[in-house]
């Protein structure tokens, strides 16, 4: 019998963190675990708006912390390019200020670094889903 999950199409996610030993640490977790594949890294807010226009992932996974531009800054110019993508905040910081200020921004969800693996997962499945089925349900937009 086929295992028909070897060949379902994998939800597209980019990658967004300075530092390249934790960007190892996610790829690994999100391509062991899951339905999602990782098609683009950036390390910085720039390279990632840069790289969202270029693939147009499904899924962001967005550091709080960069050089250059914090996750937050990053995130609204990130909405611009892909308004139907989950974006996730994945931080060492995680108060209810900063919470409060991602919502703002149009952050789906913020995951601390410390729960790498369930938790990350749970939101990207749980977020994902739920932009999923608003899209299925949202008018479609001409494009002329």
């Amino acid at each position: 019998m086929p295992d028909r999950n070897r060949n379902a199409r994998k939800h597209r996610v980019l990658l967004v963190d300075d530092n390249p030993i934790v960007r190892g640490l996610v790829r690994r977790t999100i391509e062991k675990r899951s339905k999602f594949t990782i098609c683009g890294e950036a390390g910085d807010g720039m390279e990632a708006i840069e790289q969202a226009k270029a693939l147009r992932p499904e899924v962001v996974v967005l550091d709080f912390s960069m050089p250059g531009m914090t996750g937050i800054e990053a995130a609204p110019l990130i909405r611009d390019v892909l308004p139907n993508a989950c974006v996730i905040l994945f931080t060492l910081y995680g108060n209810d200020v900063l919470r409060n200020e991602a919502r703002r921004v149009g952050i789906d969800a913020v995951v601390s670094k410390a729960d790498l693996g369930d938790e990350l997962m749970k939101a990207t499945k749980r977020v994902f889903g739920e932009r999923h089925r608003l899209s299925m349900t949202a008018p479609t937009a001409s494009t002329t």
